[in-house]
């Protein structure tokens, strides 16, 4: 008859110190992504949009006259009302003028994954160049584009759907791509800091 491995029992302290040690890992992994969720509109059109655009034309001019408190209140406003690429970059920049910027990066990071126009694509770019060399550690961002339905990647302990644009310490970093219907694919790639980069992701 086999001989029964027994397996001395942890210690209660050391269980909790290898629990600590677990969390913290993924913490730190995680600390290394940032994906924010972009947000849907609550409000119905015609309401939002009114909203939108007066608290937007109000965060213009509280700016200009140097008030950003009150600027990043309308700001907040407008981005509440209508959540899109325009009242997300309007965000950034002010959260950008506050020295706000992982705040800033996280905005201009949103803005990136909500249709922006050419002009504002610009204003994106700078953004995240800027704020994301300023960061602690610093950081670069990934576009993971592609137009299959219901594909995802896992990065730094999230799995995310995809396209998404992600924020991530500068360094190399490991990809599992999971396209419907296929194998999940693993990919290395290294972001710069204050730099971006596209992945595509076929069919």
């Amino acid at each position: 008859m086999p001989t029964r491995l027994v397996f001395p029992a942890v210690p209660a302290g050391a269980a909790l110190f290898f629990a600590v040690l677990s969390l913290a890992a993924c913490a730190a992994a995680q600390s290394n992504v940032m994906a924010p969720e972009v947000p849907s509109r609550r409000l119905a059109e015609d309401e939002a949009r009114w909203r939108a655009t007066a608290a937007y034309q109000l965060a213009q001019e509280r700016f200009a006259e140097g008030d950003d408190a009150g600027a990043l209140r309308a700001a907040n406003q407008a981005f509440d009302a209508w959540p899109n690429a325009s009242t997300a970059v309007i965000r950034g920049t002010i959260l950008g003028r506050l020295a706000r910027h992982r705040d800033a990066f996280e905005a201009f990071l949103m803005a990136l994954d909500m249709d922006p126009n050419v002009e504002e694509l610009v204003l994106i770019r700078a953004g995240l160049a800027d704020h994301g060399a300023r960061l602690e550690p610093p950081m670069g961002w990934l576009r993971l584009q592609t137009d299959a339905p219901d594909t995802w990647a896992r990065l730094g302990g999230r799995r995310l759907k995809l396209p998404r644009s992600v924020g991530l310490v500068a360094g190399a970093h490991r990809i599992v791509l999971e396209p419907a219907g296929q194998l999940p694919e693993v990919r290395d790639v290294v972001v710069e800091v204050g730099r971006g980069r596209t992945e595509q992701v076929a069919r």
